[in-house]
């Protein structure tokens, strides 16, 4: 290196070393010129095969539940749950 930095010696065009700076340079900068990646979305959750239920089935439900209770205990606090739950559904 030292030789051809004080040009005792010089370097063809041809060598194959040059052939290979030169094509590495090459390839540097097509890949710096090349656009950047596009980012990939986000999936969206897997669906579950089937219907959804009516909205609001889960509260009639409970509600049906706790009056059934209510009807065969006669307990206040079975009232007392009924009513948060009615309170609740209307909130």
């Amino acid at each position: 290196m030292n030789k051809l930095a004080s040009g005792e010696e010089k370097l063809s065009i041809y060598d194959h070393r040059v052939q290979q700076l030169i094509f590495s340079d090459v390839r540097l900068a097509d890949i710096l010129k090349a656009p950047k990646a596009v980012a990939k979305t986000e999936v969206p959750p897997v669906q579950r095969p089937g219907t959804p239920a009516p909205r609001g089935s889960a509260n009639s439900e409970q509600l049906k539940a706790l009056t059934n209770k209510l009807n065969t205990s006669g307990s206040l606090k079975d009232a007392v749950a009924l009513r948060a739950a009615q309170m609740r559904r209307r909130a």
